[in-house]
């Protein structure tokens, strides 16, 4: 009888330790950061595909001008964008995209006091 238990348990251990050997391929997913809607430039902080904080100031010539940073990554990962501007007649507005999809966004106008801020968990 004891050699059938510690035949069941050893083999119980190798079935436990394939399967928890098997990594499942996480399908990772393509975020990007857009801001927009400002006249004269910002100061932008955002995480990185490496999780790094990154801070860069930015100049702008119009409304129209764009500012776009991409990358991909794993779900449940934070994402994080926030931007501040200086010139009283701006604006600004700061997306997240995830798969090409709006995922959260957030804007400002004349309010050169605020930081706009998006971030959340990568769904």
């Amino acid at each position: 009888m004891n050699k059938f238990l510690l035949a069941a348990f050893l083999c119980t251990l190798v079935f436990v330790s394939i399967l928890s050997s098997c990594k499942k391929d996480v399908e990772k997913k393509q975020v990007m950061y857009e801001i927009t809607k400002s006249v004269s430039g910002f100061k932008v902080t955002y995480l990185d595909e490496n999780n790094d904080l990154i801070t860069q100031n930015i100049v702008t010539n119009s409304a129209e001008d764009i500012w776009r940073y991409s990358f991909e990554e794993t779900p449940r990962n934070v994402v994080y964008v926030s931007a501040s501007y200086k010139d009283i007649n701006s604006a600004i507005q700061v997306k997240v995209f995830v798969d090409g999809k709006v995922y959260k966004q957030a804007s400002t106008k004349y309010d050169t006091t605020m930081f706009v801020t998006v971030s959340g968990v990568v769904p």
